[in-house]
């Protein structure tokens, strides 16, 4: 349940009774309860509520949004902000970054590779990570050890670690 304050200034001698409205945006009716309510300003009072109740639907679907519109018939009432954006973050809209395997397997002869790395959860922003390899049975005579950063651009899942292998082979 989230609760945003609306503020009325004037004359806040008399009752004042607005409407809040909830559109949908990338957010749907699974994300939240739509209820249309009328709120009221009692005497004296500067400060009102609109709640919403947010569900939790267990989909990595990153950040997603809906509106709150304030309208009233009441023509003695201007609304000035009659319009205010929701986001919805999820906490499993994390992101998972990982190697599609737990191994890699390429020829001595090959040189370059480009080893895969994908992306999960929310994709909706530039995710930067930091690679560095660890010796297996394989050593520093076997690739070039270059720590290098791995950028995955808004909306992509797949990006690349570059290796390069040595020739050793005699």
């Amino acid at each position: 349940l989230i609760h945003v304050p609306m503020y009325r200034y004037g004359n806040i001698t008399t009752n004042s009774i607005v409407e809040c409205v909830l559109h949908t945006g990338t957010a749907d009716y699974s994300d939240f309860v739509i209820t249309p309510q009328l709120v009221e300003f009692p005497i004296g009072s500067t400060q009102a509520e609109c709640s919403v109740y947010i569900l939790n639907d267990h989909i990595r679907e990153g950040n997603e949004s809906f509106s709150i519109v304030i309208r009233t018939d009441d023509p003695s009432i201007h609304v000035a902000k009659k319009k205010i954006t929701v986001i919805i973050q999820d906490p499993e809209d994390g992101v998972t970054i990982g190697f599609k395997s737990d191994t890699f397997v390429v020829q001595e002869t090959q040189g370059l590779i480009d080893v895969p790395m994908y992306r999960y959860g929310n994709i909706t922003t530039k995710t930067t990570v930091k690679c560095v390899l660890h010796t297996g049975t394989a050593n520093s005579s076997d690739f070039v050890i270059i720590p290098q950063l791995v950028v995955f651009p808004i909306n992509s899942t797949q990006a690349a670690y570059s290796v390069y292998i040595k020739n050793d082979a005699r």
